[in-house]
């Protein structure tokens, strides 16, 4: 049976507990920094909150995340751990029974300055220095722009931003909008709003008109 608008509405509320599922498995700030570890903290801080370090406010209302240490945590995945903390600048990962690690970890962070991990992993995204110590640890030291190290360069009227270790993307420069940012002039936003919405309840008109009539009434 093929999907109408109803069958759609019908499964906004399965939707919405499966969203809620998924940004609960999202570890928050507070609960890394809480993180129970067998290994002293060996990161500095001026201000420390549990395994972090923090700068807070004038007022000390509120506070920022620079620095999170979890060596020796027994972590096996970081999926998670470090969304919403972009103003990292160092990371502690070293004796960690983690098998892999990608740029997808590391969400909006563009202020590391240091990262260490386990020997065996090698330094996501684009780094100045990559050294494999003696001790098994990676250690990763100043994070380049990956706009400045990929030789892939943006289209023409666009340019390029840092999103993250080793990622990136293609922003149109003023004035242009569109597919390869190949339009000129502002993006008619009304039209635009107006037509998909118009176009979206004449569709969804279409099919429900068109499968109420094979559904049979008791």
């Amino acid at each position: 049976m093929s999907f109408t608008c109803l069958h759609w509405c019908s499964l906004a509320p399965l939707l919405f507990c499966l969203f809620t599922v998924l940004f609960s498995l999202v570890i928050s700030s507070e609960d890394v920094c809480k993180m129970q570890c067998s290994s002293p903290m060996k990161m500095n801080c001026t201000e420390a909150d549990g395994r972090c370090c923090i700068n807070k406010t004038l007022a000390n209302t509120t506070h920022t995340v620079i620095g999170v240490d979890l060596h020796g945590c027994n972590i096996s995945n970081i999926a998670g751990f470090f969304i919403g903390l972009t103003e990292l600048q160092i990371i502690y990962l070293e004796e960690n029974p983690l098998k892999s690690i990608s740029v997808e970890d590391f969400p909006g962070i563009l202020k590391l300055e240091y990262m260490s991990l386990p020997g065996e992993l090698q330094c996501p995204g684009t780094w100045e220095i990559e050294d494999h110590g003696p001790n098994n640890i990676t250690e990763c030291r100043i994070e380049e722009s990956f706009c400045n190290s990929t030789n892939v360069p943006c289209p023409k009227n666009s340019y390029c931003n840092d999103t993250g270790l080793g990622t990136r993307d293609c922003l149109c420069l003023p004035d242009y909008h569109g597919y390869k940012c190949l339009n000129k002039g502002k993006f008619p936003t009304l039209a635009f709003v107006l037509g998909t919405s118009i176009s979206t309840v004449l569709i969804c008109g279409v099919l429900w008109f068109t499968q109420r009539r094979g559904i049979k009434t008791e």
